[in-house]
């Protein structure tokens, strides 16, 4: 039998990179079976996921909208790029900005604000790691939605 992780590990390790550093650029991933999968982090704090395959149409029309609305009903749904089917986007600056401690603040309220702090980081990272699984599994959620 045949083990084939269901996540992307390229795309799950650029995906959290690019999030994190905020670097625009473009990552395109082609796959063993004739699909590709473009990242692409702007200056805005977007994220776009594009993905496109051989048999995209037959695919679609089976399960598309039942993936969509399984999978990435929590994403908006873009005009697709040039030479790919389908564009999902994601808005980064939805993460919650992290609370600035003041120089002259007391001893309890730098422990309140580092408390604060490392839940607002805790957050984010749930957050960000529930983009990277979704957005890593693109190819596996496309073609198993037809079986589902």
């Amino acid at each position: 039998m045949m083990l084939i992780d269901p996540q992307n590990k390229l795309l799950q390790t650029q995906i959290m990179d690019l999030i994190m550093k905020k670097d625009p650029r473009i990552v395109v991933a082609k796959d063993y079976n004739y699909s590709c999968t473009k990242l692409q982090y702007k200056e805005d704090g977007k994220l776009f996921l594009s993905f496109t395959c051989f048999n995209y149409n037959e695919i679609f029309s089976i399960a598309g909208n039942y993936m969509i609305e399984k999978y990435y009903k929590d994403y908006t749904k873009e005009a697709a790029d040039v030479g790919f089917h389908l564009t999902f986007s994601f808005d980064a600056q939805s993460a919650k900005e992290e609370p600035k401690i003041p120089k002259n603040a007391t001893e309890a309220e730098k422990a309140e604000l580092q408390e604060l702090k490392q839940q607002i980081r805790a957050e984010n990272q749930k957050l960000f790691e529930k983009v990277t699984k979704d957005f890593s599994q693109i190819r596996r959620n496309f073609y198993a939605a037809a079986f589902e």
